[in-house]
């Protein structure tokens, strides 16, 4: 029988979607804290995704991925439960793949050739039979190690700590086949779950430089009428997610102070605590995203399905001036982030603009621009999509306030040349 109120505001104005992108950034500059990503990422162009691999690979995998421009490995399916997969929720490192003390090894090989490494979690998923499951997946539970088997938590943990939706029934998800079911995770059990997992263990045991969480900002937020788990409100999904990464950022960065944590998809309160949102085959106008949170850094290409295929995955990326999420020996990956590191140094830095005050004659060329102001280092970096190869068409762009005739001007090709 209890009510509650939620507010809105509706605004008319003339003009596009900028102007309310400008008030909403302005009202969520009063209560949201700026993103504190480690300055390693803030230079960094992108991740290789490796899915499967040997851990006695690293190494080799990170010499590969510089040569093709890229110094930072993102593992996919290294955990027991998901070798078969790209996803698992029981992280302890596959035997199979080389176990923790492989997979140890391997991070520290390649952060002393000048890699990272983060590893790939969960923020919502837990096998509920995985304790007395002699396999999980396609891992015999006789392979792991006593210390790992004593992390696999009993049904009652599940069942205190699960999420319970108005019929109180267990949520599953992919049930049937995987034996998956929602958690809460704005429960004290399972928040604690994750921080233990992606702080004490990925940060501290295996010294990964962060964790990617799947999902963290791209999955429908559920109620749970369970009110004994810490939350005072059926509808704390999404509250309880952003204080999870608060308490996972703040363990993580005093075990390493460049610890990163990157989410699935992209949300303006999860960005106060997420270091970099994966966007790839989620947002269908990633634009206005970036205009609306410019400090916040996302990064797309190659994961998830998309109406797009795969030359557009790369080039709507470098548009949008989003870090790569590439694959190993991808051609147009390469190109794209050779082209990329000769702008760099005046993109990253720099605010993205969109298209307010630019226009090209042709709709089939797009066109994005970004606007540096650094001390000493002023810049304005346009980029463009001309996959129609349009030869006649051109752009103006009004120049912002302070700016006059630009005092050089370069032009770069795929191939990275002037």
């Amino acid at each position: 029988g209890a009510q509650c109120e939620r507010r809105f505001q509706v605004g008319l104005h003339r003009g596009d979607w900028h102007w309310a992108a400008d008030r909403y950034r302005e009202w969520a500059a009063t209560w949201l804290k700026p993103p504190q990503p480690p300055a390693w990422l803030r230079d960094c162009d992108g991740w290789v995704g490796l899915l499967g691999a040997p851990f006695a690979a690293m190494p080799a995998k990170l010499a590969q991925a510089q040569r093709e421009g890229f110094d930072y490995l993102q593992y996919w399916s290294q955990m027991a439960d998901g070798i078969d997969q790209c996803c698992g929720n029981f992280y302890w490192p596959a035997p199979a793949l080389g176990g923790a003390e492989g997979f140890t090894s391997g991070i520290g090989k390649v952060r002393q050739a000048g890699g990272k490494v983060t590893g790939y979690m969960n923020c919502q998923t837990w096998t509920r039979d995985s304790w007395t499951n002699e396999l999980l997946r396609r891992t015999p539970r006789a392979d792991l190690p006593a210390q790992a088997q004593e992390l696999l938590r009993p049904l009652e943990w599940f069942e205190r700590w699960r999420l319970y939706p108005l019929d109180g029934q267990p949520l599953g998800y992919y049930a049937d086949t995987l034996g998956w079911y929602i958690m809460c995770p704005a429960s004290t059990g399972f928040s604690e779950h994750l921080r233990f997992w992606m702080a004490d263990m990925y940060g501290g045991l295996f010294r990964t430089d962060g964790v990617y969480l799947d999902q963290a900002g791209a999955t429908q937020a559920k109620p749970c009428y369970n009110l004994d788990h810490g939350h005072d409100d059926i509808g704390s999904w999404g509250a309880g997610m952003v204080e999870m990464l608060r308490q996972v950022r703040e363990a993580g960065r005093r075990i390493n102070p460049d610890y990163l944590i990157a989410i699935e998809g992209c949300g303006d309160a999860l960005g106060q605590y997420a270091d970099l949102h994966l966007i790839s085959g989620l947002c269908t106008h990633p634009e206005v995203y970036h205009y609306t949170f410019p400090d916040h850094i996302l990064i797309s290409g190659l994961s998830n399905n998309s109406p797009l295929n795969r030359h557009q995955r790369v080039s709507r990326a470098f548009l949008n001036g989003d870090r790569f999420d590439s694959r190993l020996h991808d051609a147009g990956m390469i190109a794209a982030v050779r082209l990329r590191q000769r702008v760099k140094a005046w993109l990253y830095p720099g605010r993205f603009m969109d298209t307010v005050g630019l226009e090209v004659s042709d709709e089939a060329v797009l066109a994005r621009w970004n606007l540096c102001e650094l001390p000493g280092e002023r810049a304005i970096v346009v980029a463009f999509d001309n996959e129609s190869a349009r030869a006649d068409a051109h752009a103006t762009l009004a120049l912002p306030a302070g700016w006059e005739q630009p005092r050089h001007l370069y032009l770069f090709g795929l191939g990275g040349e002037v």
